[in-house]
């Protein structure tokens, strides 16, 4: 614990220099040393505010007047009241390090637009560097100072807060109210730390601490400002509290961000704050980083000239060629990230060196994943990740069919033969020992009908099926009156024909097959499509997927030097959840999935996500050519 020193009077401060003045505040900071003390110093004097308590006391015969002149009904005078009444408010910084003194002294200031990328690699490692001792605020959060200025504490360990004047309030004047609600969590640094699991602490700051203050200063809510500082003046989270009528510090556009609005936006996206670009102000005299922010984001060097003409963009003094005709006045949208730029350009109506783009999903060759099944022939069953067997004996496969549309029932292609199903007969009989089975083949499992239970060596949870040795997701029973059985490609291999390629390599290829032939059957221009995984007895999880564009051709230039690139991409919304909660959408095809499948479905998605999100639901452009070898 730092020492702490008390001050009886300012007769041995000797001023050395004003850092800066307010006359708007009627404050003024000053630069001194104690003569009886080592090291710096820093004074502030603010004049006190009127009070309506205090009028009447300034109106009494202690008081005196000092004539400085009268013009006809006016009269100018020096007033001093009686001394109780007279004092100015010190706050006194010692010892004082250049950061104190630094923060107090005028300077010029500039705007930061503060990205993530910024934060991440300027910000945060300053905060690391350079952050001032955090002793005091654990004092007051451990009662060991201050004990008698709080208001209110709610003791939870994550949710809860301490609530007490701001030093900068001498805790009487109601028409300078100012507190500040510290949080017990210590590892929230500022709002960029903020997201969805904060969200309990926030609302029992706004509601708790509003309520505090209307019961002991009888201030209502409406009547209060509360909100964060970014860039705060000490990082470990805390809530400014102030009189809407006082102009307190630091309520300036640049600075403040209101707690109700903080709240809004992280219910809306989780890690908003996280990922949003913030504006502040920075001094000049921070030079070390000043430095680095006017190297990042205030430099001169970051400027960049851009024009179209009819087959060519002039990027600075880089021409690139454009393989089709444009209309030289028509770029718009235009945005600098880093080194890449987006913008929009209108093609010219003759325009013949660009393909149409097409109104339907490419349906380009995509690879095999569905293992080659003879009928009549005996197979094992594997797990893909352990290769341990998961069937005691060998099964033949009596006839393979492949899946049909989605309006079939699965009864009637057992029973009734459809004609639109394709067949494998027998050609030879099993051996008594070994298992004559239907297979029913799907893009991303395989069926078999009335299944004999003792053949199989897995574990059951639920109606989930589970590797005996390495728990890995085998399939489901999705009937226990005839015990059928599906069992997913990517996790169970059909030996000796399983297509040789990784466990990752076949998810994603499911995933486009599926896509495909959604778009193949779906007329509408925007397609719903439901993945749905059992991943328990009973726990499900859901991905819906909003496929906006199916084939959207995009022209892209790795650098100025190279030549571009048309590519295409599916623009997809998709949203993740536990339960059912889509019931107000129309669901094009819902498609039962592995957890491989679906969790690198989600990584696929997340890496060619776009930081663009809407609410819950996030973008991606997912190429559709890929290279699956």
């Amino acid at each position: 614990m730092e020492s702490e020193t008390c001050f009886q009077d300012l007769s041995n401060f000797n001023p050395k220099r004003i850092l800066s003045e307010n006359s708007q505040r009627k404050l003024i900071c000053l630069e001194g040393e104690f003569s009886d003390k080592e090291g710096n110093a820093v004074v502030l004097l603010e004049k006190k505010a009127f009070t309506e308590a205090n009028v009447k006391l300034l109106c009494d015969d202690k008081s005196t007047l000092k004539k400085e002149f009268i013009n006809d009904v006016y009269g100018s005078y020096e007033f001093f009241p009686s001394i109780e009444l007279n004092g100015i408010k010190a706050t006194i910084i010692y010892p004082a390090t250049e950061q104190h003194i630094k923060k107090f002294e005028k300077t010029q200031l500039f705007i930061v637009e503060e990205t993530k990328d910024i934060y991440e690699s300027i910000t945060l490692p300053h905060i690391v560097k350079r952050q001032l001792s955090l002793q005091w605020v654990y004092n007051i959060l451990d009662h060991k100072s201050e004990t008698e200025r709080i208001v209110y504490e709610n003791t939870h360990p994550s949710d809860g807060f301490v609530l007490l004047p701001d030093l900068k309030w001498d805790g009487k004047q109601v028409e300078t109210l100012y507190l500040l609600a510290i949080c017990h969590d210590r590892s929230i640094k500022s709002i960029r730390d903020l997201k969805q699991q904060h969200l309990a602490l926030l609302n029992n700051i706004l509601n708790e601490g509003s309520k505090a203050i209307e019961e002991k200063y009888h201030i209502n809510r409406s009547r209060l400002r509360i909100y964060f500082h970014y860039p705060p003046s000490f990082y470990h989270l805390h809530v400014h509290f102030t009189y809407v009528d006082f102009e307190a510090a630091g309520i300036n556009f640049e600075r403040a961000h209101s707690l109700i609005s903080v709240i809004n936006n992280i219910k809306l996206v989780g890690d908003y704050y996280s990922r949003s670009t913030l504006l502040f102000s920075i001094r000049e005299t921070d030079e070390e980083l000043f430095a680095e922010y006017k190297e990042a984001v205030l430099s001169d060097d970051e400027s960049f000239s851009l024009s179209v003409q009819r087959n060519a963009l002039l990027i600075n003094s880089q021409t690139l060629s454009l393989p089709f005709d444009v209309q030289p006045q028509s770029l718009c949208g235009l945005v600098h990230s880093g080194n890449a730029l987006t913008f929009r350009i209108n093609l010219e109506k003759s325009v013949t060196k660009i393909d149409p783009v097409a109104s339907a999903f490419p349906l380009f060759d995509l690879p095999e994943i569905c293992p080659r099944i003879d009928a009549g022939q005996s197979y094992m069953l594997k797990c893909s990740l352990c290769d341990r067997d998961i069937l005691q004996e060998f099964i033949v496969i009596s006839r393979v069919i492949l899946e049909p549309m989605n309006a079939t029932d699965i009864s009637d292609i057992f029973c009734h033969r459809s004609k639109e199903v394709f067949q494998f007969e027998k050609d030879k009989p099993a051996s008594d020992s070994q298992k004559e089975q239907s297979l029913y083949l799907d893009i991303g499992c395989f069926k078999l009908p009335s299944f004999e239970l003792e053949n199989l060596t897995v574990l059951f949870d639920g109606d989930v099926m589970h590797c005996r040795h390495c728990y890995s997701w085998l399939g489901l029973r999705y009937s226990c009156t005839n015990c059928s059985l599906c069992f997913w490609n990517d996790t169970v291999q059909i030996s000796p024909s399983t297509v040789e390629k990784s466990l990752n390599t076949i998810s994603e290829l499911i995933l486009y097959k599926v896509i495909a032939e959604t778009l193949v059957e779906c007329l509408f221009s925007v397609c719903n499509l439901m993945l749905i995984c059992k991943v328990g007895a009973h726990e499900e999880r859901r991905l819906l997927l909003t496929i906006l564009d199916r084939n959207l051709q995009i022209w892209e230039c790795p650098n100025v030097e190279s030549s571009l690139q048309k590519v295409s991409y599916m623009k997809i919304l998709f949203e993740e959840a536990d339960h059912d909660k889509w019931d107000e959408k129309i669901i094009h095809k819902s498609v039962l999935v592995s957890k491989p499948t679906l969790v690198n479905t989600l990584k696929l998605l997340h890496q060619h996500g776009n930081e663009v999100s809407f609410a819950t639901e996030k973008l991606a452009y997912l190429p559709i050519s890929r290279d699956f070898n």
